[in-house]
């Protein structure tokens, strides 16, 4: 991964519980948490400054994923609230 910006940003992998959505992890973030998390961390690389490069392998279990930027911007809004931010489904075997 590249970061070919001219802001900082991380990738944060979030492992999302059965039956929740990336939208459920948005409005669970958006205020004060309420009740279970609906998604736990599963890795990710923090503080990539503009021009860093890291390589990163991960090992992942079955199941739905979301990737997203949680640094603030300039705009002084989370960088996923801007649209970086996508899901992944790993398929079972």
């Amino acid at each position: 991964m590249r970061n070919t910006g001219t802001e900082r940003h991380e990738i944060l992998l979030l492992k999302l519980a059965p039956g929740k959505a990336l939208q459920d992890y948005i409005q669970y973030r958006s205020g004060p948490p309420s009740g279970p998390a609906p998604a736990q961390p599963a890795g990710g690389v923090t503080d990539m400054s503009p021009g860093a490069e890291v390589n990163l392998s991960l090992d992942l279990a079955a199941g739905d994923y979301v990737f997203l930027c949680a640094v603030r911007g300039a705009s002084g809004k989370r960088h996923y609230e801007d649209g970086m931010v996508a899901g992944v489904t790993i398929p079972g075997s």
